[in-house]
């Protein structure tokens, strides 16, 4: 039968084992908030990257309609329009 000293050995060592998955868990946990702040700071930095292409987009669409325009004015100068354009 077991004694009341047994009883408390088993409690003491079951407590540290607890306590030492629980220390892993704590390990683990603070790894993957790590791996979570590098992920969004990855997220962030691509977000950035998007907005500067839109950016750079909208410069190039600028330039395009004025090549357009400018096309547009040399045709009526040159009378290149076939009859019936507009």
């Amino acid at each position: 039968m077991a004694t009341q000293s047994d009883i408390a050995n088993l409690t003491f060592e079951l407590l540290k084992k607890v306590r030492a998955e629980q220390q892993e868990m704590r390990m683990e946990l603070s790894d993957i908030k790590s791996r979570l702040t590098d992920v969004e700071q990855g997220v962030a930095s691509t977000s950035v990257r998007v907005a500067q292409v839109e950016v750079s987009m909208a410069g190039v669409n600028r330039r395009l309609d004025h090549v357009g325009e400018r096309i547009g004015r040399i045709d009526r100068r040159l009378e290149l329009r076939e009859a019936g354009e507009d």
